[in-house]
Formats: structure tokens, sequence, C-alpha cells
């Protein structure tokens, strides 16, 4: 008993940040993607500190989901498959995290991705999403909801 009650402040932490990471309580800015919104804040710094440093890469399509991403200063040539059931890219980046890299992050800024866009071990990672099981949501709400009404 005593152990869940040492839990219960990590517990109460980890509710609040997914409260807060709702979109219906959240203005995101306009510079984060649609497909960060609602994701934990883990995964949005991950992801955003990647996309600063994507503005020299530009791309071709190999075939459906396979990309060649170059990158215009260095030169150095990487390639992404972003299927709906695996994403991944053969830079250092993506073998050692395993985390969205800037080569697929391009490509998903340049598709205009969203959410359901994303390929299944990223979108149903539940590292990388809002936990609605905590905050008692399994859909989204409404606009409307004071944030006390969650509990």
């Amino acid at each position: 008993m005593l152990r869940f009650f040492n839990n219960v402040p990590f517990y109460f932490s980890y509710t609040i940040e997914n409260i807060k990471a709702i979109q219906q309580y959240k203005q995101y800015s306009e510079e984060i993607p649609v497909f960060l919104f609602e994701t934990t804040v883990f995964f949005k710094k991950h992801c955003m500190s990647r996309i600063q440093r994507c503005s020299d890469l530009t791309h071709r399509r190999l075939s459906d989901g396979s990309y060649q991403v170059k990158n215009v200063q260095s030169g150095g040539e990487y390639k992404v498959h972003l299927e709906k059931d695996l994403s991944s890219c053969t830079c250092t980046d993506w073998h050692i995290h395993h985390l969205p890299c800037k080569h697929i992050l391009h490509i998903m800024i340049d598709k205009h991705y969203n959410w359901e866009d994303m390929p299944d071990n990223i979108k149903d990672n539940p590292l990388y999403i809002i936990d609605r099981d905590v905050v008692g949501l399994h859909q989204p709400i409404d606009a409307t909801t004071p944030p006390d009404a969650l509990y």
C-alpha cells in the first residue's frame, strides 16, 4: 500500500502533463506541425529539435512510401521508408533512437501528414501519445469542457 502512495505525486504529474497536452486546452504555436499536437512533451521536444535542422534537406520519391533525402550542404543521402505499418531511415539518428529523425520529419512536413497518416510504429506507441485513459478521455473532448470536469 505504501508503494502506491509513493507514486501518487508521479501519477498526478503524469495526469496533469497529459491534460495540458490536450488540444482543446492548449493553443499550439503555428511552428508546431499538426501531427505533433497531442503528443507527449518528450516526443514533441525530440521532433522539434530535429525539425529545426530540416531546412537544408531535399527529397525525391523512389516508390510508394520510399524516399531519398539529401542534405544539400553536406551531400549526405539517406533512404526513408514511410509505410503505414513501419517507418525507418538509414541515418545514425534513427538507428540510435528509433524515433523520427530530421529526414523522416522532412517528408512528413512536406507531405502535410496528420497524426492518422503516421506509421503505426509511431502513432500507436504509448511513449509518444497522450494517455487518454489516465485522464478519462477515450475520445476528444468538447472545447467548452473545463479542466476540473475531467476528474
